[in-house]
């Protein structure tokens, strides 16, 4: 799978996302599922939406992100509070290729640092690693995409 084209990210993902923090808090893990679809020419919706684990009860969350390929050789995510108007929407972050071929991008959260690798495991799975440093939170949050298949074996 080349992460670089938005295109093959379309369709139905199974999510298992696990919250690794030194610092207290954080849910332990998170489980749903996630859709990207195309919305206009170069442009998918990204849309999460499960729960997290960890509290005395699990907590149902919703994620959004415009995806798209500003150049040939980066990603851009850009959070989707309101999938009606993409032209709103403030930037996450801008991946790039490293030398193992990952897609690696930096964002800051107040004074806290997130770096985030994107790797392909194959053609049906994306393994995503953010490290957190901060005076705020430290740890790392570990998410495995997996692309889900209907009865007939078709994504």
């Amino acid at each position: 799978m080349n992460l670089l084209r938005p295109d093959e990210w379309v369709g139905v993902w199974s999510i298992d996302r696990r919250f690794v923090f030194e610092t207290a808090g954080a849910p332990e893990r998170f489980r749903g599922q996630a859709t990207v679809s195309p919305a206009r020419p170069g442009l998918y919706l990204y849309l999460e939406e499960g729960f997290l684990e960890g509290f005395p009860k699990p907590v149902h969350a919703i994620q959004r992100y415009w995806i798209h390929s500003p150049s040939p050789d980066s990603l851009e995510l850009r959070f989707a509070p309101d999938p009606d108007h993409p032209e709103a929407a403030q930037p996450f972050v801008t991946l790039s290729p490293d030398a193992t071929g990952a897609l690696v991008g930096r964002y800051a959260c107040g004074t806290d640092s997130y770096l985030g690798t994107y790797r392909s495991s194959g053609a049906d799975s994306i393994e995503i690693l953010w490290s957190i440093e901060g005076p705020r939170k430290r740890g790392r949050i570990l998410t495995t995409l997996s692309r889900t298949r209907d009865e007939m074996g078709y994504a």
